[in-house]
């Protein structure tokens, strides 16, 4: 089977050919085709779009288009071949560069990405190649590196799809959602066919044109990986049990704006491993693992019995550990209490796993993005207080978070808001619209974040090194490194006898490290008998390199302020 590393060598035979022959400027294409023809249009892949310029050189349009094709539908091998047979003859198309970094992306070879990249912009040096460049940037972690390569591009006035495409990701990561939007309403404009934009923009339609989307979806040949298609199945099949049912709204029914609530700490195997919360489900009282590291709630089979969370559709999940995903399923609760806050209809996953959960679930703190989460670890307390209003807000109502929505206050009392009194309930509901982040005066000191979903990456240097991502999990107790930092630190990786355990079963290849200093925000700690291990699962979920992991073990020494609404979290060493 041919792979991206076997592309070494002819590319570096390529690199010194001439050019030859007559570029063919490829056909023009729809401009906004309807979702359905983005699963059947012959060039899908705005890396060829029509509107690229003159200036780029192109090969044959019919060539092109069926490496494209190939690509799509997941014949890796065959597209690479067909790239590379474009390449042979014209060694200076970008496209055919920007087409290979992708399948080497897919293939999950960053390394060899980056070299075609590379090649292309220096061959090239045109806008498609510095657009593919950004897309490994952003896989890499580089998100800055990838927002100025996509930015030189469209401010240079090229109407490349993928670069608005890719800068509305950058800006949906740095939670400046309304800038994401104009730029992925942008790119869709230019190119309606790119699935990968296709994907994006159809998530904020409605249920019944997701419905339509993702069944068309799943019907054809694609180039997803078999655990990324059961997702999908899984959300589909949600979407069509719930679509003719009055909306889960999930909203708060108690009167309470700020609230105080004790932390619980878990033990395990003779060490802390987390805080938890005492919850309680349809009237059964469950302690839960507070979670940065998960979204929403989840319980295990025997609470959610006793619970009676009937099953609306299957799902499954994935955690650290090197086995395969477990499965599951989706369901409502009627009533959910934690503290003083009582919320009804909300949504409640179920795992199969009980034996991955030492509580009787985990509970994860995005469900309280519509506050300001202070948590103090040390005097083992959590506290919600309403966030800074924005100077163009009227005064918003605070929701419980369980259905991936972007963390928010909104004045709709459909989407998942605070039960509207008397008089609200007789005007109509205010849409809502995508908004940037917003930095009140008292936080202009609070780390600025990235958001990947419900996980929120911190920049962290580590040593002397650069910035490098890591996640803020609560949820670990440990804070072990990807074996890419590590061996950015250390001349040589020594096995470990620690044991590692998630909820995808036991860790295989974990190494020591030694004694590690992180800057997390304006703190310096130590992650002392630091341990690395195979975290790229991780980052190609993610789709971004996740360097590392903060958890509860340097976590439990701070206080930690939480603006999940505009992507900010402060931390503060505490005194023990």
């Amino acid at each position: 089977m041919l792979r991206c590393f076997l592309l070494a060598c002819f590319l570096a035979l390529i690199s010194a050919r001439p050019s030859w022959g007559q570029a063919i400027p490829p056909a023009p294409g729809p401009s906004s085709p309807h979702l359905e023809s983005v699963l059947t249009s012959p060039v899908t892949s705005s890396s060829h779009n029509p509107s690229v310029g003159a200036s780029e050189p192109h090969a044959d349009a019919h060539r092109l288009a069926q490496a494209n094709q190939q690509y799509l539908r997941g014949e890796f091998e065959a597209a690479i071949q067909s790239y590379r047979s474009i390449l042979e003859q014209h060694p200076q198309t970008p496209e055919a560069y920007a087409g290979l970094t992708r399948v080497c992306l897919k293939q999950e070879d960053v390394q060899k990405a980056y070299e075609v990249a590379t090649m292309g912009v220096r061959l090239t040096d045109g806008p498609t190649a510095h657009t593919a460049l950004g897309e490994v940037y952003f896989r890499q972690g580089k998100l800055l590196g990838a927002e100025q390569e996509w930015l030189n591009v469209i401010n240079k006035g090229e109407p490349i799809a993928r670069a608005y495409w890719g800068l509305s990701r950058v800006r949906t990561a740095q939670s400046l959602n309304k800038q994401a939007q104009e730029m992925l309403d942008k790119a869709r404009e230019l190119d309606g066919t790119d699935l990968d934009i296709a994907k994006s923009w159809i998530n904020s339609q409605s249920g019944a044109e997701q419905i339509r989307f993702w069944s068309h979806y799943l019907a054809s040949p694609n180039n997803e990986d078999a655990e990324t298609r059961v997702g999908l199945q899984h959300r589909l099949d949600f979407l069509k049990a719930t679509q003719n049912q009055p909306p889960h709204s999930c909203r708060l029914v108690s009167p309470v704006q700020a609230t105080e609530m004790k932390l619980l700490p878990l033990q395990g195997d003779g060490h802390l491993r987390g805080y938890g919360l005492g919850v309680s489900l349809n009237g059964t009282e469950g302690n839960m693992l507070l979670d940065t590291g998960t979204h929403g709630i989840v319980i295990g089979r025997k609470l959610a019995g006793k619970a009676g969370i009937l099953k609306v559709s299957e799902t499954n999940f994935v955690g650290g550990g090197d086995g395969s995903s477990s499965g599951g399923y989706q369901g409502f609760a009627k009533s959910i209490t934690i503290g003083g806050l009582e919320y009804q209809d909300c949504r409640v996953e179920v795992t199969d796993q009980d034996s991955a959960l030492v509580e009787e679930g985990v509970i994860g703190m995005d469900v309280f993005g519509a506050f300001l989460l202070d948590i103090d670890f040390p005097a083992q307390q959590l506290s919600l207080q309403p966030l800074p209003q924005r100077p163009s807000d009227n005064t918003g109502k605070l929701a419980l978070q369980t259905s991936g929505e972007e963390w928010k206050l909104d004045d709709d009392p459909a989407s998942g808001k605070a039960d509207p009194g008397p008089q609200e309930k007789s005007s109509p509901p205010i849409a809502h619209e995508p908004r940037d982040r917003y930095i009140a005066p008292e936080m202009v000191n609070y780390t600025p974040i990235y958001h990947f979903g419900h996980l929120m990456l911190i920049p962290t240097k580590v040593g002397d090194e650069s910035q490098n991502l890591f996640v803020l999990d609560t949820g670990s107790s440990m804070s072990p490194l990807s074996l890419t930092t590590a061996k950015g630190i250390v001349n040589f990786l020594v096995p470990s006898s620690v044991g590692i355990r998630g909820m995808s079963g036991s860790v295989a290849n974990v190494f020591d490290v030694g004694d590690v200093t992180l800057q997390i925000g304006n703190l310096k700690e130590e992650n002392k008998q630091a341990f690395a291990f195979d975290l790229s699962h991780l980052s190609n979920e993610v789709g971004t390199e996740v360097s590392g992991i903060l958890g509860i073990n340097l976590l439990r020494q701070l206080a930690v302020r939480i603006d999940y609404r505009d992507g900010l979290v402060d931390f503060r060493q505490k005194q023990q």
